[in-house]
């Protein structure tokens, strides 16, 4: 899937009126380091800083490595689960997504 990332952070950090410094600041990451990703539109980012841009803006990850707007889809829920698992710490929040992928398999077997 080909995506413009720095696109999207843009995008996304414009509508909520954020300058580049404050999305640097709520994300923890550095303005240069947010500066480059979106001028230079890379998809070379690890999960861990894709995923602090995205709670740093208060949006699913998702929005910000999909194509176009039709592939945006509003799941509060999805959101819901998604921020409180990065609240918890890293190895129950992995625990916690383990398991939650094995139900998932579990039910798409039983199809």
């Amino acid at each position: 899937m080909e995506f413009n990332l720095g696109d999207n952070i843009r995008a996304a950090r414009t509508k909520q009126n954020l300058t580049q410094e404050k999305l640097a600041e709520l994300s923890g990451l550095s303005l240069n380091f947010i500066s480059s990703l979106e001028r230079t539109n890379t998809s070379s980012i690890s999960i861990k800083n894709a995923y602090k841009i995205a709670d740093a803006l208060g949006v699913p990850l998702t929005d910000l490595l999909s194509n176009s707007d039709k592939d945006k889809v509003d799941y509060p829920v999805t959101q819901r689960l998604n921020h409180m698992l990065l609240n918890l710490p890293k190895d129950l929040a992995e625990n916690y997504s383990t398991e939650f992928i094995n139900i998932l398999r579990i039910h798409n077997e039983q199809k």
